[in-house]
């Protein structure tokens, strides 16, 4: 494959909706599997163990096809460095009293379009930004995650021309019935790459598995 620094633009262009075409594509086949075990979860008339052999074998296919999407998705994040074109990732987490974090939504925002992604990407990069996080004092984690936040929004803002609108930072506390913080954190995706998420063995075994668990 060519490298896309040296392909023409006109030609890089096509490249990347051929790209972009095959993501939709492979993001659709995750989502039919996904609702396909949900619908013989809830298919009374399939006997408990029919289901269960059912869902196993969709379960490990659908395994499988994540870790190839997490790997077409990086591809497609390096590509888009290049060019035009924008990909950010969007992290949706809860930061609990027990100094837990907890995973709701991973994100990709394509041209402006959001896509639901395996959380075990959002995984790998919330335990690299904020690898403090543990031990911070729990009136601390706001001042601590905004810290992280604005050095990775001044790095991105000199590196991409002043692209502020592709940085985001939400925190909110919340009481009752469970006190956490609920955070929203939105970079560009090249965070993935930048953080050496796809070199490091122990970030990829840690994709790996969570793949299984999302």
């Amino acid at each position: 494959m060519k490298d896309p620094a040296n392909i023409h633009p006109a030609t890089q262009e096509l490249e990347f909706w051929k790209r972009y075409q095959v993501f939709l594509a492979m993001h659709r086949h995750l989502k039919q599997q996904s609702d396909l075990m949900a619908r013989i979860r809830e298919e009374h008339e399939i006997s408990e163990q029919a289901a269960d052999l059912a869902i196993r074998a969709i379960s490990h296919e659908h395994a499988e096809n994540k870790r190839i999407f997490i790997d077409y998705l990086i591809n497609l994040v390096s590509f888009c460095m290049q060019g035009l074109h924008t990909v950010d990732l969007e992290v949706r987490f809860s930061v609990l009293e027990q100094e837990q974090t907890e995973i709701e939504d991973c994100l990709v925002h394509i041209n402006q379009k959001l896509y639901e992604v395996p959380p075990g990407i959002g995984r790998a990069v919330i335990d690299r930004l904020f690898m403090e996080l543990p031990s911070r004092q729990w009136v601390d984690i706001p001042s601590y995650v905004l810290g992280v936040y604005k050095k990775q929004e001044e790095h991105f803002d000199l590196l991409l021309g002043g692209s502020l609108e592709r940085s985001a930072l939400r925190i909110t506390e919340e009481i009752f019935p469970l006190k956490r913080f609920q955070i929203r954190l939105r970079l560009p995706a090249q965070v993935i790459i930048e953080q050496n998420l796809t070199s490091d063995p122990d970030s990829l075994q840690k994709l790996s598995e969570a793949v299984y668990r999302g």
